[in-house]
C-alpha cells in the first residue's frame, strides 16, 4: 500500500511546496491590503479634517476674520465636535485672527506656524504640545484666500488619543506594524500590530534603513524588502492615505515566512507523506459520502444564524436520505421566518413612521400656538402681563422643541441631550440679547442620550433656570460682563445639570422663583420631583449656583457616534 502511494505522496509534496512559495508571494501583496484598511481609521479622520475646513473656510471668509463673532462660531462649532479641540485662522504674520479660542496671540516665532507657512498648501503634523491646547495634537492646516490675496491659515486640531491606528490584521499569521508620515518625510504616528503605541527610537525600529520618507511619497500603492533601522528584514508596503499628503508605511518582519519554509521542507519527508497520503485517502471516501453536505449545511445555517436572508437556504442534493429530509426540514423553516420578519419590519416601519408624524404634527401644533400668543403678546402693553406671556410661550416652545428632535433623530426612544439643551438656549437668544449688560453664556453639555419622559422635565426645568439667571445675572466686576454658564454633566448612575451665573458683589442673596411664592420654583420643584432629583442652590464666590442632581437612564454616547 505504501508503494502503491508513492508517486501520489511525491505529488503532494511538489503541491505543498508550490502552495508554500504561493502563499509567501501572497501574504507580500497582502500587506498593501492590510496596510490601507489598518490606516482606515486615519484616514477618515485626516478626510473628515479637509471636509470641515472647506466647509469653515466660506463662513470666515463672509463675516471676515475680524467680526467678534467669528471666534464664537469656531468656539460653537468645536464645542460640538466630538474629533476637534481647536479651530483657528491665523494671519500670515502669525497672529492668531479667530479662534475657538487664544484668539488674538502671537505666535509667529512657533514651530507650527513656521511648517503650516513653509508648507505652501495643505498640510498635516502632529506635535506634543499644541500652541494654544497645549495637548499632543494632529494639526491639519490649509492657506485661506480671497480671490488672489492670502487671508491667512486655517486651521484644526485633533487629540492624538484619537489617532491610534487599530490592526484589522491582529490574529493574522503576519501583522502587520504601521507608520503615518506627511509629505515632507516626518512621521505622524506609530503603531504595533497589537495596537501599542510608538514613541522616538521604538518608531525609527519601524523605519527602513538608508531609505528617506520622502523618496515614498509617490502617489501610488508599493511594496519592497529592506533592512529596518533595527536590523531586521522586514517586507515593507506604502499606501497613500491622503494623496501628496499623508501615507501609510506597513511592515512585516520576514522571519514569520522562513517558518512556513521550515513547514514546507518537514512536509517533504517521506514517512510523513506516506501517512499523509493513506490519511487523504480515507478522508475523501467520508468526505464525499457524509463530511461535505455536514460541512454545507453548517454554513448554512451559520449564515442564516448572522442574518443572511436573501432567499431561503437551498435542499442539499446528492446526499444521503437522512442529511437530505434535515436539509428539507430547515428549508422550510428559513422560507416561514423570512416571511414573518418581512411582515413584522414592515409593520415596524409603519409604526415608526406613524409615530414620526405624530411627533411632527405635536410640534407644529406647539408652534402654532407660540404663533398665536406672539401676537397677543404684540397687543399687550402692560409689562407685567407681556413677561408673563413671554414666559408661558418659551415653554411651549420648549416642549416643541423636545417632539421635534424626536422626529428628527434616528431613534424615538431617546433625544441628545446636547442638541435639546442647544434649541432652549437657542430659544432664550432674544432675552439673553435683550440684556443691557449683555452677558456671556457658556455651555458644557455631555452627549448624553435621554428618554423621552426625561427630555421633556429636563428642557422645561432648564428654560425656567436659565430665565431666572439672566433676569439676576450682574457684573462681577468693573468694566466686566455679567456671566452665565450651563453644563450637565454624566455623574455615576444619573447626571449632574447646573445653571450658574455672576451677581456680583450687589447682587441678591436670592433670585427670583426661590420663595415659596414664586412660580418658577413651583415648577422647577415639579420638574425635579418627575426626574427624582433634589434641587441644589447658594451663593458662592459671587455666582449664585442651582443645581440638580438625578438618576437616570441616560448614558454617554460613544465619540464615533
Amino acid at each position: 500500500m505504501s508503494i502503491a502511494l508513492l508517486p501520489l505522496g511525491a505529488l503532494a509534496g511538489l503541491q505543498t511546496y508550490r502552495t508554500y512559495l504561493q502563499s509567501v508571494e501572497m501574504t507580500r501583496s497582502a500587506i498593501l491590503g492590510q496596510t490601507a484598511e489598518a490606516a482606515a481609521g486615519e484616514r477618515a479622520l485626516i478626510h473628515r479634517s479637509l471636509g470641515a475646513i472647506d466647509a469653515l473656510a466660506p463662513i470666515i471668509l463672509e463675516s471676515g476674520p475680524t467680526d467678534p463673532g467669528c471666534s464664537e462660531r469656531l468656539r460653537e462649532y468645536v464645542e460640538r465636535s466630538l474629533s476637534f479641540v481647536f479651530a483657528g485662522l491665523t494671519s500670515p504674520e502669525g497672529r492668531i485672527l479667530c479662534a475657538s479660542e487664544g484668539a488674538g496671540r502671537d505666535i509667529a516665532d512657533s514651530p507650527g506656524f513656521q511648517t503650516i507657512r513653509n508648507a505652501g498648501g495643505k498640510t498635516v503634523y502632529t506635535t506634543g504640545r499644541g500652541q494654544v491646547t497645549g495637548l499632543p495634537v494632529m494639526v491639519v492646516a490649509q492657506p485661506l484666500k480671497r480671490a488672489d490675496t492670502l487671508v491667512g491659515y486655517l486651521s484644526l486640531s485633533m487629540p492624538a488619543t484619537i489617532l491610534t491606528i487599530g490592526n484589522s490584521y491582529a490574529g493574522s499569521h503576519l501583522p502587520v506594524d504601521i507608520v503615518t508620515f506627511n509629505a515632507r518625510g516626518e512621521v505622524l504616528t506609530a503603531n504595533r500590530a497589537d495596537g501599542i503605541e510608538l514613541i522616538g527610537a521604538q518608531t525609527d525600529a519601524l523605519l527602513p534603513r538608508d531609505v528617506d520618507l520622502t523618496g515614498l511619497t509617490a502617489d501610488r500603492e508599493a511594496e519592497f524588502s529592506g533592512i529596518a533601522r533595527s536590523g531586521e528584514r522586514r517586507q515593507f508596503a506604502v499606501v497613500p492615505i491622503v494623496p501628496d499628503l499623508v501615507f501609510a508605511l506597513g511592515s512585516v518582519r520576514l522571519g514569520a515566512t522562513d517558518r512556513l519554509s521550515m513547514l514546507a521542507a518537514s512536509a517533504l519527508m517521506f514517512p510523513v507523506l506516506m501517512w499523509i497520503a493513506s490519511i487523504v485517502i480515507v478522508y475523501v471516501a467520508v468526505d464525499r459520502l457524509v463530511i461535505s453536505h455536514v460541512r454545507e449545511l453548517r454554513g448554512q445555517m451559520r449564515r442564516f444564524a448572522l442574518g443572511d436572508r436573501s432567499a431561503p437556504p437551498e435542499v442539499l442534493r446528492n446526499a444521503p436520505a437522512e442529511l437530505q429530509e434535515a436539509s428539507q426540514t430547515f428549508h422550510n423553516v428559513g422560507r416561514i421566518l423570512i416571511r414573518d420578519e418581512q411582515q413584522l419590519a414592515h409593520s415596524v416601519q409603519e409604526k415608526t413612521i406613524l409615530l414620526k408624524e405624530i411627533h411632527h404634527r405635536v410640534k407644529n401644533n406647539l408652534q402654532l400656538i407660540a404663533s398665536i400668543m406672539n401676537m397677543q403678546i404684540r397687543q399687550v402693553h402692560e409689562p407685567l402681563a407681556k413677561a408673563a406671556l413671554t414666559r408661558v410661550q418659551s415653554r411651549v416652545m420648549t416642549l416643541a422643541a423636545v417632539h421635534k428632535l424626536l422626529y428628527q433623530n434616528q431613534t424615538l426612544s431617546a433625544v441628545p441631550a446636547r442638541d435639546l439643551l442647544g434649541e432652549v438656549i437657542s430659544q432664550l437668544a432674544g432675552a439673553i440679547r435683550a440684556q443691557a449688560q449683555d452677558p456671556v453664556v457658556s455651555t458644557d453639555i455631555d452627549p448624553v442620550l435621554l428618554s423621552p419622559e426625561e427630555a421633556v422635565p429636563v428642557a422645561l426645568f432648564t428654560s425656567e433656570a436659565v430665565a431666572n439667571a439672566l433676569k439676576y445675572a450682574q457684573s462681577p466686576g468693573p468694566g466686566q460682563r455679567p456671566t452665565i454658564s450651563i453644563s450637565f454633566k454624566q455623574k455615576d448612575e444619573g447626571a449632574l445639570l447646573s445653571v450658574v451665573n455672576s451677581i456680583g458683589t450687589t447682587g441678591p442673596a436670592a433670585q427670583d422663583g426661590q420663595g415659596p411664592s414664586g412660580l418658577g420654583s413651583q415648577l422647577m420643584a415639579a420638574f425635579a420631583a418627575q426626574l427624582g432629583g433634589q434641587i441644589e442652590h447658594g451663593v458662592q464666590d459671587g455666582e449664585y449656583h442651582l443645581q440638580i442632581r438625578i438618576g437616570m437612564n441616560a448614558a454617554i454616547v460613544p465619540p464615533d457616534q
